[in-house]
């Protein structure tokens, strides 16, 4: 908890102040449980990477995975589930709203082949890799 007294301060909204006092008894405010950012891990495989992103409470139809300008980009929105039988709740550590995070793409990959799974609220995207392209061998004549 916060100690700092202060003599004089601008004046703020009665939820900035509800905000200020029990963000620092609970220790998150409104603010930062309105937004999130999920876990993401990326592996990289022998012939493709794998993107594993934890989206618990998020609906299929909520999500998108699409590319655009050689980045592969991940959004959703994780609502509120809004119980008015819930009186009684004072706080909560969940975050709720929309997200996007952006991964750039290796270049020569193909997009059309990318693939996403969603299920159990882990969606797993596999992007292969771009095949190598190796330098024709020949045999060049020396000029005399």
């Amino acid at each position: 908890m916060k100690n700092n007294i202060t003599i004089w301060r601008e004046p703020e909204t009665v939820t900035n102040y509800l905000d200020s006092v029990f963000g620092d008894f609970f220790g998150r405010t409104r603010e930062s449980a309105m937004t999130w950012t999920p876990a993401v891990e990326v592996k990289d495989k022998k012939d493709h990477y794998l993107i594993e992103a934890e989206l618990p409470g998020v609906e299929e139809k909520d999500l998108d995975v699409a590319v655009k300008n050689g980045m592969l980009i991940i959004s959703a929105e994780r609502k509120s589930e809004k119980n008015e039988e819930e009186n009684g709740r004072s706080y909560s550590e969940r975050a709720y709203g929309k997200f996007s995070r952006s991964f750039t793409l290796p270049e020569d990959v193909a997009a059309e082949k990318i693939e996403a799974q969603y299920k159990d609220g882990m969606l797993r995207i596999t992007v292969p890799k771009p095949e190598e392209k190796k330098a024709p061998e020949m045999k060049v004549q020396i000029k005399r």
